[in-house]
């Protein structure tokens, strides 16, 4: 019998996997020193990934800042404050619609939330090392964030489960 009907003989004799009450196959072992160079290799990718992200950052923002931004920074008058209600109102309604955008994206409220008091506490990190915030300033800010931003998402999932429960 040559190798080709030897194997299509076998292959015959085989019965599926769920009609012998198998239905998953076991995963296949790896040896340890096998993953941890793909877990080195990852690790190597990722950090050329960071490395890459920071000096693109840097050098993006160096440049932006000495061409674009202070020029115009330098010639640009302030403009007056607006009254505390408008301002409230505006940054209060600009945030719950990226919240709810950012929530619908990433199916979470609770990710979407903490995303945004990262990108803000990043802000107030950048104001208190060019020296426009004091350290107490600065905490009592980032911890208003976080308390903020966490009971927005606490609101938003008890009420999209309570939406979800009535239908």
């Amino acid at each position: 019998m040559g190798s080709s009907n030897l194997i299509s003989w076998a292959g015959s004799r085989l019965k599926p996997m769920e009609s012998v009450g198998i239905t998953e196959q076991p995963p296949i072992r790896s040896s340890t020193s096998c993953r941890l160079l793909v877990r080195r290799g990852s690790f190597v990718r990722k950090l050329k990934r960071l490395l890459a992200s920071f000096l693109t950052m840097g050098i993006v923002t160096i440049l932006g800042v000495l061409v674009f931004f202070r020029p115009i920074a330098e010639v640009d008058k302030a403009s007056s404050a607006w009254p505390a209600p408008i301002a409230l109102a505006i940054y209060a309604g600009l945030s719950v619609l990226l919240l709810d955008w950012a929530a619908q994206r990433l199916r979470s409220s609770y990710t979407a939330a903490f995303i945004i008091a990262a990108a803000q506490i990043i802000f107030v990190v950048d104001l208190l090392a060019r020296g426009d915030r004091g350290l107490l300033t600065a905490a009592a800010g980032v911890l208003l964030l976080t308390i903020s931003w966490s009971g927005v998402a606490f609101v938003r999932s008890r009420i999209k489960k309570t939406n979800r429960d009535l239908s």
